[in-house]
């Protein structure tokens, strides 16, 4: 495996503790010799004028190192992943499926990524549009999931689906979840949706609250298209958002696509990576 030698080190630092693994993680990259690129964010913790846009550290590093928790980490993916920069992350969030070095693994397990002992799991980003008529009211990647939701009010909201061009329902709910299989341990999983191992080329759609109990979860082809349509009265409103972010509001007859990305995030993990070992650790299980 190749040696990375240009670090960006991305966060944001609301605890001492988050600070004090920056500290760490901006130690190791000088002792390895490599160059030290870091965020806005984290330059103020390091005391250094230095600290660059995400734009443009994305076009500088050849390896991003989030510290904080997967929101971190997923804000950080929006501008790296589309210049092709691996990730990989130090978990100082709560409980961190992306972002999965433990800050006493920092001078172990990070040196040997730096040091090119790692392995490559690629996982898959949606891209969503917004359509109101032939109006594009916005567009953006998720990695974890789109979610579409009722906005402000206690009415659902009705949503007519299409897979590929063919009719899958009209869903009456409080909203519905499309998401990754990365992101099928996030919000799908608290939906109720399945449990997705990372290299499933499939996309998981989970009704939230649905007013039909034959409403259920589907799993579909990572490479369909789904087509979302805003239905039912005239006054109906709601907001889809990307990873959380985002947010688009929705009226009457708007539209939503969404479709697999062209490139997919390079997560970096550690030689002999094991994805039901974190399962086990994540959720208690057998423990």
């Amino acid at each position: 495996m190749a040696e990375f030698r240009r670090i960006g080190i991305i966060s944001r630092p609301s605890r001492k503790t988050t600070a004090e693994s920056i500290r760490r993680v901006a130690r190791l990259v000088k002792k390895k010799e490599c160059e030290l690129l870091v965020d806005e964010e984290t330059a103020r913790v390091l005391e250094t004028s230095e600290g660059l846009e995400l734009p443009e550290l994305a076009e500088q590093a050849d390896l991003g190192v989030i510290v904080g928790g997967d929101g971190t980490l997923l804000r950080a993916v929006r501008h790296l992943a589309p210049r092709n920069v691996p990730v990989c992350g130090v978990n100082r969030g709560r409980l961190g499926f992306l972002a999965d070095i433990y800050p006493e693994q920092i001078p172990s397990v990070l040196g040997a990524i730096l040091d090119g002992e790692y392995e490559i799991d690629q996982r898959s980003i949606l891209v969503g549009e917004v359509l109101r008529g032939d109006e594009q009211l916005c567009v953006s990647d998720a990695l974890n999931d789109v979610v579409i939701h009722s906005y402000r009010d206690l009415h659902m909201i009705e949503l007519q689906t299409l897979v590929s061009g063919r009719p899958l329902s009209s869903l009456r709910a409080d909203g519905l979840i499309i998401s990754t299989p990365t992101g099928s341990t996030a919000y799908a999983m608290s939906g109720g949706g399945p449990i997705l191992h990372p290299s499933l080329q499939v996309l998981v759609m989970v009704p939230i609250c649905p007013h039909m109990l034959s409403s259920r979860p589907i799993v579909v082809d990572l490479d369909s298209e789904i087509e979302l349509e805003v239905i039912g009265r005239p006054e109906s409103r709601g907001v889809v958002s990307f990873d959380g972010a985002a947010n688009q509001e929705l009226t009457i007859g708007d539209r939503i696509r969404i479709r697999r990305q062209d490139y997919p995030l390079n997560l970096i993990q550690p030689k002999g990576h094991d994805y039901y070992e974190i399962l086990r650790r994540k959720l208690s299980w057998n423990l």
